[in-house]
């Protein structure tokens, strides 16, 4: 399916963008103007571009949207196509459109609420070369409650892949990431991935063979926690399911990119046993998770790097580009 920009002009108002902004959407019609305001709002000293991938929504996302480009035409660029392609396929087709040396993404049901978010990562990574991923601490906003929760600052500064063998440290609408660095990512080594369910983790454990990641320590951001979402899910074992994913890529990525972190197995079976005694079910006993989860990871082992994938991080490495 091809995909195509609805008009604009920001190739001539914006030839050399220091940072392209990037949204991908779906049906979030009740979020997406604070999304977009969010980063309309954005105070710099510097050119950037937005993209937002609006992936043929069957509620007014797009009629938002469109309001939005006509009105700044000279800023966003809208990517859409005459049928879904799906949430991975629409990120890809958005990041071939990027054009600055930086990227920045806030999906379309998350928000920015710093106007200087940008501006700080920036300044913070063009005085940083040897760095590549700057993020910043973030809210959290509750949906079916509206609470807004801040989550807890670690006061941590630099984040090695020990970190991020524990858990995820940073969320995704938070960083500024060098450009060049997302499409090593994306079109040199995803390819060739097993079908993980998080993008976004499995590409910050590959990063960090590059460089540890830095997290300013100021609240930037908010991330909507939804009842249904592509991480959040009603049913109990359905979370689970998606934690168990996490540990799959943990373990992945330490055998893949040679980390040696040691007791990942030991690690899983640990994690997942202390996340269903955590969890807030009160329909599910915890043994009885733990035993589902427990015979779902025995008939769904970690998947091995294979043999192309490593063939293909060796070229990489021997081209100096990892």
């Amino acid at each position: 399916m091809k995909s195509y920009e609805l008009p604009n002009n920001v190739l001539t108002s914006v030839p050399e963008p220091l940072v392209s902004v990037r949204t991908s959407t779906y049906n979030h019609g009740k979020y997406i103007r604070q999304c977009i305001e969010g980063v309309l709002m954005q105070k710099t000293d510097f050119p950037f571009e937005y993209i937002i991938g609006e992936d043929c929504s069957t509620d007014d996302t797009m009629d938002i949207v469109k309001e939005y480009a006509e009105k700044y035409p000279d800023l966003i660029r809208v990517v859409t196509a005459d049928r879904n392609v799906g949430m991975k396929g629409n990120g890809v087709r958005c990041i071939e459109r990027c054009r600055g040396k930086y990227i920045a993404i806030c999906e379309g049901d998350d928000y920015w609420t710093d106007p200087f978010k940008l501006q700080k990562q920036v300044d913070f990574l063009e005085s940083h070369p040897q760095m590549g991923v700057c993020a910043t601490e973030c809210n959290w906003y509750v949906q079916k409650t509206g609470q807004l929760e801040p989550v807890p600052s670690t006061r941590k500064y630099l984040y090695g892949v020990e970190d991020f063998m524990e858990n995820n440290q940073v969320y995704t609408l938070t960083t500024l990431v060098r450009a060049d660095w997302v499409r090593e990512y994306q079109f040199d080594v995803a390819p060739l991935l097993p079908s993980f369910r998080m993008g976004d983790y499995s590409m910050w454990l590959y990063l960090l063979s590059k460089s540890p990641i830095v997290k300013l320590n100021e609240y930037t951001c908010v991330y909507r926690v939804l009842e249904n979402s592509a991480s959040h899910f009603k049913s109990a074992f359905q979370q689970m399911k998606f934690a168990m994913a996490s540990f799959d890529i943990r373990c992945y990525f330490n055998e893949l990119m040679g980390y040696h972190v040691p007791r990942m197995k030991y690690r899983k079976w640990r994690d997942t046993y202390r996340i269903c005694r955590n969890m807030k079910s009160k329909k599910i006993h915890v043994l009885y998770l733990f035993f589902r989860c427990a015979v779902w990871m025995m008939l769904h082992p970690v998947p091995r790097p294979s043999r192309a994938i490593r063939k293909h991080l060796v070229a990489l490495q021997s081209a100096g580009i990892c």
